[in-house]
């Protein structure tokens, strides 16, 4: 069960960095685009 446990904490701490990386992008981009 902990390794299930540390699987899962590390499977949604990764959804969540890949989602923000992804949002600093997109404000990166429309900030470019902007200019």
């Amino acid at each position: 069960m902990n390794n299930l446990t540390r699987i899962i904490i590390a499977s949604a701490v990764s959804t969540l960095v890949t989602y923000a990386v992804n949002k600093a992008i997109d404000k990166t981009l429309n900030t470019n685009n902007d200019e």
